[in-house]
């Protein structure tokens, strides 16, 4: 990189020039260009022009050391424009395939070759002269003019961008030769060509740079290629169900996951029940950015970082960098800065199953940093207002209530049998209220996968939620080889008789043990209220850290089962 005194240097010089041909630009602008110009110096470079970045801030050094009188010398070595614009074009050519014009034009010699010259770089999009126009024959004007009178106000981008050009023609470098102080103004207006290409592909450039510190420390292909080969085969049956905006009184913006990087930022809260697919929605887009990253026609370079956050809880990674460090390789010293690294996107799953207060208050500490520096970080909670809150920064999206033609969309992707996924479907456009009660994904695809296990769809419209609830324990017993199925039934009558709630965890368990022992059943209370929060049975209400049973008639269904089983002369 160029030395903090050069580039304090190069700015003063130009400074200086600026103002003697009145063009005003502030210092923390040059200072800006000077730095986004330096970065793209430490781009990894093509294999013809790889010595460019090094040629570039040797000569760069050796112009600021040099006097006047030398500057031809350093103009011969400062010019390699074409060489820096192929370099700069490779380095973002990703980024400029969606909006590069699509035509054709004289590259400036009268051929339409494929030589990587200046008017090449107009090609894709950063010409600034008028198609038609005589790009040699506009450099030498502008060249005359400078010769003319040093200090002459020469046309600010353009006449950098003639300048630099010219000096490439033979008789132009014997001109200069003879004119030492207009070198020396040449000289610096081809530097000022550099940091004006620079410039004009900042973001992608910033990008880039990212990008080359981050692939220092982590083998990017096999990283993404993992995260492929993990997450394609869970998440073939995802069905995009979408979000609504609900920040700040908001509730217009829908998002999905491929729309994740033409956001405006990314820093946003999911919020939604158990079962409504947050985990699903975060292992989309990790899936989908990993795919493709290496995609030629990918403009977002976002590099997917899931990190669970009840991995918290009992490890010894107790916070959220030192998850980082443990799913990325990188140290956990250095894992601040690469979180807020622009190319990084944090995806941070269930902040309310952070259950230690302590290591909550930490998390959510953690997360107000990376929002207030910029970090791309998208967070999934059950409530939208925690007792401990998450960064006002956050925008919040909920669920959108599912439609006929997202149910539809389950039934088509879930169903195995055909007669179920047909007798579904009939219902769903004969009987759509059948459906009310399975208002989350997690309950429909139950329901679903339920069918296909029992062989029919239930049918009981009376007791419809009975019939759900024990088809979701047979399944689960007879399928998945549960041994909490029927306990669980039990703890869950148990449970009802103290109230619809909300509870704590703690109470929920405190009930749990104290039926267990009545009941001798030797479980672990908290594995069975787990397992009724995977089962849907238990949600988080609207108090943090509270659960209560996910709807009235799961309440009354439990209930009567109390009184069936004879739990009530046992209180």
């Amino acid at each position: 990189m160029l030395s903090e005194e050069a580039k304090s240097g190069l700015c003063e010089k130009i400074l200086l020039y600026l103002t003697g041909v009145n063009k005003n630009i502030t210092e923390s602008t040059l200072k800006r260009m000077i730095d986004i110009f330096d970065h793209s110096l430490e781009i990894e470079p093509v294999n013809d022009v790889e010595l460019v970045p090094v040629i570039l801030r040797d000569e760069i050094e050796k112009f600021l050391a040099r006097g006047v009188d030398k500057s031809y010398e350093c103009v011969k070595g400062i010019n390699v424009i074409e060489q820096y614009c192929k370099h700069i074009m490779y380095s973002v050519r990703p980024y400029l395939l969606s909006t590069a014009p699509k035509r054709e034009w004289d590259s400036g010699n009268g051929s339409t070759g494929k030589k990587w010259q200046l008017a090449d770089v107009y090609k894709e999009g950063l010409r600034l002269v008028e198609p038609g126009k005589n790009l040699t024959q506009e450099s030498a004007k502008a060249l005359e003019a400078l010769k003319e009178n040093p200090i002459s106000p020469v046309a600010f981008p353009e006449g950098y961008y003639y300048i630099a050009y010219v000096t490439r023609n033979n008789e132009s470098h014997d001109a200069i030769k003879r004119h030492p102080y207009v070198a020396n103004q040449v000289a610096l207006c081809i530097i000022m060509t550099y940091l004006l290409i620079a410039d004009k592909y900042s973001s992608a450039i910033e990008s880039r740079y990212e990008y080359a510190k981050i692939s220092k420390y982590i083998d990017l292909h096999e990283y993404l290629n993992a995260i492929v080969a993990e997450k394609s085969m869970r998440l073939e049956k995802y069905v995009p169900l979408s979000w609504k905006e609900y920040s700040r009184g908001k509730e217009n913006v829908l998002l999905l996951p491929d729309r994740i990087t033409g956001l405006p930022k990314q820093q946003l809260k999911v919020v939604g029940h158990a079962g409504s697919g947050k985990t699903f929605f975060l292992e989309k887009i990790e899936l989908l950015l990993a795919q493709n990253y290496f995609n030629p026609d990918n403009v977002s370079h976002l590099i997917p970082v899931y990190l669970r956050l009840i991995d918290l809880i009992g490890t010894t990674s107790d916070s959220i960098e030192a998850l980082f460090a443990t799913k990325t390789g990188i140290s956990i010293d250095a894992a601040d800065e690469f979180m807020c690294n622009k190319n990084v996107l944090l995806l941070l799953d269930g902040y309310d199953e952070i259950s230690e207060k302590s290591l909550k208050q930490r998390a959510a500490i953690k997360i107000d940093y990376l929002v207030h520096n910029n970090a791309n970080i998208i967070v999934t909670d059950r409530e939208i207002n925690s007792r401990i809150p998450l960064s006002d920064g956050l925008e919040c999206y909920i669920p959108q209530k599912l439609e006929s033609v997202d149910i539809r969309h389950l039934i088509e992707m879930y169903a195995q049998k055909n007669e179920i996924k047909k007798d579904l479907l009939n219902k769903l456009d004969s009987t759509p209220e059948y459906f009310n009660s399975f208002d989350t994904p997690l309950k429909l695809v139950n329901l679903i996968e339920i069918s296909d296990y029992n062989g029919a769809v239930l049918e009981d419209q009376s007791n419809l939620t009975g019939a759900y609830i024990q088809s979701l324990f047979d399944r689960e017993s007879q399928k998945n080889k549960n041994p909490l199925t029927k306990p669980l039934q039990s703890l869950l009558a148990g449970l009802a008789l103290e109230g619809e709630g909300p509870f704590s965890q703690a109470k929920i368990s405190a009930i749990f043990t104290s039926w267990q022992t009545k009941l001798g059943y030797d479980c672990s209370a908290d594995a069975c209220f787990r397992l009724a929060t995977q089962l849907g049975i238990l949600i988080s209400s609207e108090e943090e850290n509270q659960y209560t049973f996910c709807n009235e008639e799961f309440f009354i269904t439990f209930l009567v089962m109390a009184e069936k089983i004879g739990l009530m002369d046992l209180q």
